[in-house]
């Protein structure tokens, strides 16, 4: 979500996206504090995913 030149909510937010684009933009980010979480889902994504990821193999 922290580009160099955009926000990452500014580009979900980005009038031209397709039909398709707007049902699964996903945020990853290191950014995990619940009102970063739901910043993201109020501009548009569908889930996110924050890092570091715990994989459990």
């Amino acid at each position: 979500m922290m580009l160099p030149d955009i926000s990452g909510i500014d580009v979900t937010r980005t009038p031209n996206k397709t039909r398709k684009l707007r049902h699964s933009t996903i945020a990853v980010t290191a950014m995990a504090r619940t009102e970063d979480k739901e910043s993201f889902i109020t501009a548009g994504c569908v889930e996110c995913a924050i890092k570091p990821y715990d994989i459990v193999q």
